[in-house]
């Protein structure tokens, strides 16, 4: 279902795989998700995000290990978690994953003053701040600062969030994180931190961004999956992966390459993937 406008172009159809039993599609069935309040937490310069949402995380985390069984990936995250729990006398599956609530993803911002590395973040929600705090401490060998009334902590366990939640999130030797209202949010510096969490006081965040709400008329926000793109800060190195070498002159090649901002998102329905996307320009 394609709907053109005068600036903008809206695709709706359904995704499908043939064999759901080698992918995560099931991690979705029946998690529904709340609408997201991710954009009072994101610095107004994101460049894009992608955001997942469910109803029960540890519905999705059990499915998510019998995924990685079934790739023979298991027994690395399990002796890892072991490994965690022998050291610091905990449950590190329930101190690590029980606090997160509703929604989870990665943001990656347009700061000129930070690495590239710096500019990617982890976000997850929370029902209880300060529980997630506190179990995160158990692994925070220290305190880096207190800034802006939020502390900053230090966990230094190479690549924890990959290993937990899969290649989405950002590798790092090193994570510094704080609790943000609703969210704890992990950086890769003290100075990635610093310049997130000054946004956040600040309230220069997505949801006063006027590229945020015109993206926001096109999406439900409930989706189980769903990705924002700013294309004035990233279209050069997305273009050419939306539309091939062989079909740059065509008509939709010059509307994603004016574009203002695409907008996509996927919500699971009867083992189907409900895709909408827009193009503005």
């Amino acid at each position: 279902d394609i709907l053109i406008k005068d600036k903008e172009i809206l695709m709706n159809g359904f995704s499908s795989v043939g064999d759901s039993t080698n992918t995560f599609l099931n991690l979705f069935n029946d998690q529904h998700t709340k609408p997201s309040t991710v954009a009072s937490l994101l610095p107004g310069n994101t460049a894009g995000f992608i955001n997942i949402g469910f109803k029960d995380y540890k519905t999705i985390f059990r499915r998510y290990k019998l995924q990685l069984k079934k790739q023979a990936k298991l027994d690395m995250l399990e002796n890892k978690l072991k490994a965690i729990s022998d050291s610091f006398n905990i449950n590190a599956e329930q101190t690590l994953t029980g606090w997160i609530n509703s929604e989870m993803g990665t943001a990656v911002t347009n700061n000129l003053s930070l690495s590239e590395e710096e500019n990617v973040y982890a976000y997850f929600k929370t029902s209880s701040p300060g529980q997630a705090e506190i179990s995160l401490s158990i692994l925070s060998k220290s305190n880096v600062m207190y800034f802006n009334g939020i502390t900053i902590h230090l966990i230094e366990y190479p690549s924890l969030l990959p290993l937990l939640f899969g290649n989405l999130f950002p590798d790092s030797k090193k994570y510094y994180f704080a609790v943000v209202g609703d969210y704890v949010v992990f950086g890769r510096s003290v100075n990635a931190m610093t310049a997130f969490l000054s946004s956040y006081t600040s309230k220069n965040t997505l949801s006063a961004s006027t590229t945020f709400q015109n993206f926001k008329n096109y999406i439900a926000g409930t989706s189980n999956i769903w990705v924002y793109s700013d294309l004035t800060q990233i279209i050069r190195h997305i273009s050419a992966l939306l539309v091939p070498g062989d079909k740059q002159k065509y008509p939709i090649s010059h509307a994603i390459r004016s574009a203002k901002l695409v907008s996509a998102e996927f919500s699971l329905e009867n083992k189907l993937f409900y895709t909408s996307i827009c193009i503005a320009n």
